[in-house]
């Protein structure tokens, strides 16, 4: 039985408040650079370093990469961006408030999810690109424990595992749509996650559990 998504959108003016301060800060302009964005617990089987070594030298130069989380990872991502030099194009943000990641999921381009597999720490769910999907953002992720079933929909991208070609090269196809592809694939998104991800479904199916009856599992079907 799946939980229910349903992340935070901020009210418009509180959104830019937030969007015009995070610019100042950052240095970023959202209307004419393309933004990635990664958040959620800096642990090894986030798979960031690697990313960082093996992804990042693949990306076109005028994206930037957004970083944030904190955990026992945090210092070796910093350390990697420094040794190779990726400061210009890779900023990690440390641990970021919910509405500064709720304006994050409105206004970066992609989510990016390029989890390793480790035997001893699987990936349960994947809650942070189900958010992204939620709020109309498409999500990039290597297909590794729980994330094949859980990013089965419209809006995510499944790579094979340690395929960082073709994992930038999802990334670009999604840059490279036209204004109005950009926002058919968000409303698709918006739709998978809000059918497949209800609060309501899950209360249902525990409900049915209780009463001894077996869950009825809908099957993802993906539309990409």
């Amino acid at each position: 039985i799946y939980q229910g998504i349903q992340a935070r959108i901020l009210p418009e003016d509180r959104r830019q408040r937030i969007k015009s301060h995070f610019e100042a800060m950052t240095g970023v302009d959202f209307k004419t650079t393309p933004v990635l964005l990664n958040y959620g617990r800096q642990i090894t089987r986030k798979g960031i370093v690697e990313f960082l070594e093996k992804g990042a030298p693949l990306l076109r130069k005028d994206a930037r990469l957004f970083i944030g989380g904190i955990g026992p990872e945090h210092d070796r991502i910093r350390q990697t961006v420094h040794r190779l030099g990726l400061q210009d194009r890779v900023t990690v943000t440390g641990l970021l408030d919910e509405e500064t990641v709720a304006m994050l999921r409105s206004e970066a381009s992609v989510f990016i999810m390029p989890n390793i597999h480790l035997p001893e720490d699987a990936e349960g769910f994947g809650i942070a690109p189900l958010e992204c999907l939620y709020t109309g953002l498409p999500a990039v992720s290597f297909n590794v424990d729980a994330l094949g079933e859980s990013l089965n929909g419209d809006g995510a991208f499944l790579v094979p595992p340690g395929d960082y070609e073709t994992f930038v090269e999802r990334i670009h196809h999604i840059l490279d749509l036209s204004s109005e592809e950009k926002e058919a694939l968000a409303e698709r998104a918006r739709q998978f996650v809000r059918r497949e991800y209800t609060w309501e479904k899950t209360a249902q199916q525990y409900l049915e559990v209780l009463e001894g009856r077996k869950p009825e599992q809908e099957h993802h079907i993906a539309h990409r």
